[in-house]
């Protein structure tokens, strides 16, 4: 009798979860919404991740922000990783992790165009000047070499690739998350000057509002954001999720071992 109600109960919730994937697409389809990453649809459909998502029980965290303005107004990674940083106590400088930690390759002006790096690997540009931006492994690297220095077992962990509710289980227990998105969350744009990499000769084109923010919280319809630029933001959770997707999942959390 007890294994016939407990089957019952795994048939509803997998019907829930389906019914719940269907509603989001047709929602996103009726709106004009681009649809988010195909991994992100096909994992709705997998009890588990539904079940992940009851599981992470919302919650705000008492974190403080700090502004990337006025030293570094090209500097929102350095600046949300200084706030992660600061909320387990350390007191990381935004500025001093943007000169001194984080690998940076400036942006060269020749008569055959624009150099500099590739942002997987090191800091485009100047984040107090011309700068543009750099991905999770170089900021992991910068919060490494941060740690190892004050004596710390945290270690910090690239997060690119991880679905939403990953970072949402992390905030449930306590851990804030850096992510990447884009300038007021509004739609993904390019910019029309491009670079050559110095590593590889090949031509690099940036976003023009890519940007840098911590998560903090969540609930059933907002993600909470402290964003350098603007202080804290409610982000729907529909805008949130298809801005991460966009921008490839990047995130970092510091912590022990990861999570998936």
């Amino acid at each position: 009798m007890h294994t016939a109600v407990l089957e019952r109960k795994s048939k509803l919730r997998r019907a829930k979860s389906m019914l719940f994937c269907i509603f989001c697409t047709t929602l996103m389809l009726c709106l004009g919404i681009p649809l988010p990453h195909p991994g992100l649809l096909q994992s709705l459909e997998n009890t588990s991740i539904f079940d992940a998502e009851l599981s992470a029980a919302s919650r705000i965290l008492n974190l403080e922000g700090t502004f990337q303005l006025p030293e570094l107004p090209n500097g929102c990674e350095a600046t949300s990783l200084s706030i992660a940083l600061q909320y387990y106590g350390y007191p990381a400088d935004k500025v001093e992790i943007s000169e001194t930690y984080l690998p940076t390759t400036p942006l060269a002006r020749t008569w055959h165009g624009y150099y500099s790096g590739d942002p997987s690997l090191t800091y485009c540009g100047d984040a107090s000047g011309l700068g543009y931006y750099c991905f999770a492994a170089p900021l992991c690297a910068a919060a490494n070499r941060y740690l190892q220095e004050q004596g710390s077992v945290l270690r910090a962990f690239d997060l690119t690739g991880a679905e939403p509710f990953v970072l949402k289980q992390l905030v449930s227990q306590g851990t804030p998350v850096v992510f990447w998105a884009t300038l007021d969350f509004a739609p993904v744009q390019q910019s029309q000057r491009t670079w050559i990499m110095f590593d590889s000769g090949m031509e690099y084109r940036p976003y023009s509002n890519l940007h840098c923010l911590v998560l903090y919280g969540f609930d059933l319809f907002y993600y909470y954001v402290y964003d350098p630029l603007n202080g804290e933001m409610q982000v729907p959770r529909l805008v949130f999720e298809l801005r991460f997707n966009q921008m490839e999942r990047r995130a970092v959390y510091l912590s022990g071992p990861p999570v998936f």
